[in-house]
């Protein structure tokens, strides 16, 4: 089930202290693992046409959002800055610059390295 996410990134970003947008390709299970082990308030969004939801539940906390809130938010994100407290994740295919993930896939850091650095701020 979507919510409407796009009209609360506000309230959301006072109440969290990371709010990560999900890209395709991303490992959820290590995902998951290093943010429990981060110990920080995070949420998860995750776009309903990228992940089932029964993959996603693994993540502690997560809202699944609508493809058409993800293109708002992302489009959102890519106009300006907006918060030091908003991230987008993604895996390289869904990119097309270098990213943490191609240090993952060439052998340079491990998968859980990766995440790890994805998550540190």
């Amino acid at each position: 089930m979507s919510i409407k996410i796009f009209e609360n990134t506000d309230e959301l970003l006072k109440e969290y202290s990371h709010v990560y947008l999900l890209g395709k390709g991303l490992n959820l299970s290590m995902l998951s693992s290093v943010a429990e082990f981060s110990g920080k308030n995070m949420l998860f969004l995750v776009p309903s046409d990228c992940y089932p939801e029964d993959d996603v539940k693994a993540l502690n906390e997560y809202r699944m959002i609508s493809a058409e809130e993800t293109k708002n938010i992302l489009d959102l994100y890519r106009t300006y800055e907006f918060s030091d407290k908003f991230h987008f994740l993604s895996s390289p295919s869904d990119q097309n610059y270098g990213s943490l993930m191609n240090y993952v896939r060439n052998g340079i850091l491990t998968e859980e390295e990766g995440y790890a650095a994805m998550l540190k701020q």
